[in-house]
């Protein structure tokens, strides 16, 4: 049995970059100051289908602050 995933912050934000060699982007978040970084996998498909065309797209996303106190978000997905 796997552990629930720990829910996020809900935010939008905007994607400003993504690269498909390295599998990770960013995105500028309304409510944040910073930056936070997501991971491929936290696509959703239609975005997926995107690939390094996703810049400039809004998004709805769950944001995590890392023990570092850098951001993280999940679940990303177009913003209707």
């Amino acid at each position: 049995q796997t552990a629930p995933k720990p829910q996020g912050k809900p935010s939008t934000g905007t994607i400003k970059s993504y690269s498909d060699r390295n599998g990770y982007g960013f995105i500028a978040l309304e409510s944040e100051s910073k930056d936070a970084q997501f991971k491929g996998a936290e696509l959703s498909a239609d975005l997926q289908a995107l690939g390094s065309a996703l810049g400039g797209k809004d998004v709805n996303c769950q944001i995590h602050v890392l023990p570092d106190g850098k951001l993280k978000a999940t679940d990303l997905v177009a913003k209707s």
